[in-house]
């Protein structure tokens, strides 16, 4: 089943912009990884320092295998300081498109 994975990032008004640029760059492994259908970096109207992104993925099982990688390869340990509170996560499964 297709999964829709929703991470959410809390920056801060000085780390936003840095926040954003290292995201968009990692996006591109995102995109490249297994499973991968898709992925875009939001953010929200009213509060814009809440940094969003909306992943597809063929299951969540390739999701999972994704962020064990990035845990590997050390990225939390990049956008740790970026943050400006807990990050939150929310997997869905995909019913209808």
């Amino acid at each position: 089943m297709s999964a829709i994975v929703i991470v959410d990032l809390p920056a801060t008004e000085q780390t936003r912009d840095e926040l954003v640029a290292l995201l968009e760059e990692a996006l591109h492994d995102t995109r490249a990884f297994d499973g991968n259908r898709g992925a875009s970096l939001c953010t929200e109207h009213e509060e814009p320092t809440m940094v969003t992104i909306v992943e597809h993925w063929e299951s969540l099982e390739h999701y999972l295998a994704y962020d064990a990688w990035r845990v590997e390869t050390g990225f939390m340990e990049q956008l740790a300081p970026l943050l400006g509170g807990e990050p939150g996560e929310r997997h869905l499964d995909l019913l209808a498109s």
